[in-house]
């Protein structure tokens, strides 16, 4: 009676055993991984993404706006090109427009006979721009405007004289304001001893070199417009002035 209680325990531990046996066979390393998986956010991905952030270079597919346009620093005269809102050309050269650019001058907002009274704003200065045909004065420090002068017509700071090489020049006279003009692209102030001859200036046509003219006969002459003349600068101020 013993020997079979015994033999029924032992019989019974064996079939628990093997049951036990069966189910952790279906529960492979298969069904781990998967259950691993499913427990991961669903989408998700390690690797980083491909696309770039909205805005960036890559994602605009354009330069940098945030570069500043390269070229040596100073001052620079010529006629105002927009070329974006802020980026701008005077002659040749690229600049950005910053919050704290100076903006003066009656050829971009303000009141035409105080040529330097107004201050102007970035959108002013690209509005006149895209109009064309008005030339400026612009200091330039990498890339980005520090002051930006254009009066009634034409450019030209009335109070400091105008950075660039010493020598002659030859060109197309162009008035900037009283007492400032250009020769081609180059700024020059007239003195009251600068020496201006020529016909076309003041005094008779036939007799080019004739007549000693006037600073305010230089302004007009260079108003009037198509007048070519041979200027000899030192330090930004006209020592000579000829009709060619």
């Amino acid at each position: 009676m013993s020997l079979s209680r015994t033999r029924s325990r032992t019989l019974a531990a064996i079939g628990f055993l093997a049951a036990t046996g069966l189910f952790l066979t279906a529960c492979g390393p298969e069904d781990s991984a998967e259950a691993g998986a499913s427990s991961s956010p669903s989408g998700a991905s390690d690797s980083p993404s491909a696309s770039a952030p909205a805005g960036s270079p890559a994602a605009s597919g354009g330069a940098d706006a945030s570069e500043p346009p390269a070229g040596s620093d100073g001052t620079f005269s010529g006629t105002l090109t927009f070329l974006a809102p802020g980026k701008l050309l005077v002659g040749e050269r690229a600049f950005w427009v910053a919050e704290d650019t100076v903006i003066q001058g009656a050829g971009i907002c303000g009141d035409p006979e105080t040529a330097g009274a107004e201050n102007c704003t970035a959108d002013q200065l690209d509005d006149t721009a895209k109009a064309g045909n008005t030339k400026a004065e612009v200091s330039i420090e990498k890339g980005i405007a520090t002051k930006v002068f254009a009066a009634e017509g034409g450019g030209g700071d009335s109070s400091e004289a105008p950075a660039g090489s010493d020598g002659t020049f030859s060109g197309k006279l162009t008035f900037l304001a009283p007492g400032k003009l250009l020769v081609g692209e180059r700024a020059f102030w007239v003195a009251e001893d600068t020496e201006i001859t020529g016909g076309d200036i003041c005094g008779d046509p036939e007799t080019a070199e004739a007549e000693n003219c006037t600073a305010d006969d230089l302004d007009a002459a260079a108003e009037a417009g198509n007048l070519t003349v041979e200027v000899t600068i030192k330090k930004g101020i006209a020592g000579r002035v000829t009709q060619k």
